[in-house]
C-alpha cells in the first residue's frame, strides 16, 4: 500500500515520520533557496537551513539558537541606525557679537567652531547677532528663560545680580584684561562667586580693557577733570569719574559720537576697544591712559539646555569652556585695545597722555572710597577682593 504523505501546515508535503519541530534530532529536507523563507513557519525564520547537495536541512536546536542571537543583534544594530545618524542639536546663540568684529572673527567664532568640531556631529550653533532675538539689556533674562540657549553680553546692565563679579571693575587694581580674566574665572571655579550663576552654565567670564578718558580738550592731570562733562554707563566708572571731579552724562555708547560732536559732552569714558568702532577720534583729540575699571563680559549657556545635550556635546563644552576661553578672550581684548590705541596714536592731531607714577597715585587715592563703598555693598566683599588680588599676584608671579 502506498504510504500516505503528510501535508505541511503551509502546504508543503513531507514524508511520514519526518519531524515538524525545530529541535528534533531528525533534519527535514526542504527545497533550498528563497522558497524556504516563503514556506517555512514564521517561528522558524530565525534559523535558515544548511545546504546539503541541492537540498536544505534544518539546523539542530542549539545551532538555531546561536543564529537567532546573531540575527537579533544585527536587527538591533539596524534599528539603531537612525539614532546614530540623528541631526545635530541646534543651539540658539542670542546677542552674538557682530559677525565682522574682531571679537567674533578672532575669539568667539573659533571657540564655537571648536565646540562643533569636537561634539562628534551632535552640536550646531546658530548665530543670532545683536538684537535679532531681543534687546541687549534683556540678554541675561532671555538666557535664564531659555529664549537663548547661549549668549554673549556685558555684566554692566545686570550689575545688581552680579555684585561679586564686579570686583574686576574697581579702579587702579588691574594691569591688563588677560590677568583680570584668569583671576575672575578662578573666583568662579573656587566657588566665591559661583552662586551668582545659578541656573546657568558659564562658558567664559572675562574682561574688556580698562576704561580711559577721551576728550575734546586737554586732560592730563586730576585737576583737568573738574567740571568735565563725561559720558559713562558702567556704575563703577560713573563713581570713579565723579570722584575725580567730573560730571556724568549717562549716554549709551551708540550716542556718544553725537553728543561729543555737538559739544553736549566734553569727554567719554570708554575702553580702547570701543574707540575705533564708535569713531571717537573724529570728535576727540586728547586721550588719558588712566585705570578707571574694567568691564566684565560673559558667554553663558542655559543650564537646562546644557544638561539635555548629548554626552559628546557636553564633553566638547567641558573641554573648551572655562579657564582656556576666558583667558583667550581677555588676551584678545588686550591685543585689540593695543592695536586701536596704536591706530589713534598714528593719527594727526591726537595726543595720548600716560599717567606717571606720582599722578597715578593721586588718582588711586581720590578713587579709593569707591572700593570702600563696594566692600560695604557686596556680600562677602572683603573675601572676594582679597582672593581676587591674591589671584592677580599669582598670575603676575607666573603661576598657572
Amino acid at each position: 500500500m502506498k504510504s500516505k504523505q503528510q501535508v505541511h501546515p503551509h502546504g508543503e508535503e513531507r514524508p511520514k515520520g519526518a519531524s515538524r519541530t525545530m529541535g528534533g534530532g531528525t533534519a527535514r529536507k526542504l527545497t533550498c533557496g528563497p522558497a524556504w523563507f516563503e514556506t517555512a513557519p514564521l517561528d522558524r525564520l530565525g534559523a535558515p537551513p544548511h545546504h546539503e547537495g541541492g537540498v536544505c536541512s534544518e539546523l539542530p536546536k542549539r545551532g538555531m539558537r546561536g543564529f537567532a542571537v546573531a540575527f537579533a543583534f544585527v536587527a538591533a544594530v539596524i534599528a539603531s541606525a537612525p539614532a546614530l545618524a540623528q541631526e545635530p542639536v541646534a543651539i540658539r546663540f542670542g546677542a552674538a557679537p557682530v559677525p565682522t568684529s574682531p571679537l567674533q572673527t578672532r575669539g568667539v567664532g573659533p571657540f564655537t567652531a571648536q565646540l562643533e568640531a569636537d561634539s562628534q556631529g551632535t552640536l550646531k550653533i546658530v548665530y543670532y547677532p545683536g538684537a535679532v532675538l531681543g534687546p541687549p539689556q534683556h540678554t541675561y533674562d532671555n538666557t535664564m528663560r531659555g529664549v537663548y540657549d547661549m549668549s554673549f553680553g556685558m555684566f554692566g546692565v545686570v550689575s545688581s545680580q552680579f555684585p561679586r563679579t564686579h570686583v574686576t571693575t574697581l579702579p587702579f587694581i588691574n594691569r591688563n584684561a588677560r590677568e583680570a580674566s584668569i583671576a575672575l574665572w578662578r573666583l568662579y571655579a573656587n566657588g566665591l562667586i559661583a552662586e551668582e550663576y545659578a541656573g546657568l552654565r558659564p562658558l567664559a567670564i572675562y574682561d574688556f580693557v580698562d576704561t580711559r578718558i577721551h576728550a575734546r580738550k586737554p586732560v592730563s592731570k586730576l585737576e583737568d577733570m573738574n567740571g568735565l562733562k563725561v559720558t559713562a554707563t558702567s556704575r563703577m566708572v560713573v563713581r570713579a569719574v565723579t570722584a575725580a571731579g567730573g560730571t556724568i552724562l549717562t549716554i549709551p555708547p551708540s550716542e556718544v559720537y553725537s553728543v561729543l560732536q555737538r559739544g553736549v559732552a566734553d569727554a567719554a569714558a570708554l575702553a580702547w576697544t570701543a574707540v575705533m568702532p564708535f569713531k571717537i577720534p573724529e570728535v576727540t583729540s586728547w586721550h588719558l591712559d588712566t585705570s578707571l575699571g574694567m568691564e566684565p563680559a560673559y558667554l553663558l549657556m542655559n543650564k537646562d539646555t546644557y544638561a539635555k545635550l548629548p554626552a559628546p556635546a557636553r564633553a566638547a563644552i567641558d573641554k573648551h569652556a572655562g579657564a582656556p576661553i576666558s583667558e583667550r578672550l581677555g588676551a584678545l581684548n588686550d591685543d585689540i585695545g593695543a592695536e586701536d590705541r596704536a591706530k589713534v596714536k598714528a593719527m594727526p592731531n591726537q595726543t595720548i597722555v600716560e599717567l606717571d607714577a606720582a599722578e597715578a597715585a593721586r588718582w588711586a587715592a581720590r578713587t579709593a572710597p569707591i572700593v570702600d563703598e563696594w566692600l560695604k555693598e557686596t556680600p562677602n566683599g572683603a573675601a572676594v577682593l582679597a582672593a581676587y588680588k591674591a589671584e592677580l599676584e599669582k598670575i603676575r608671579a607666573g603661576s598657572r
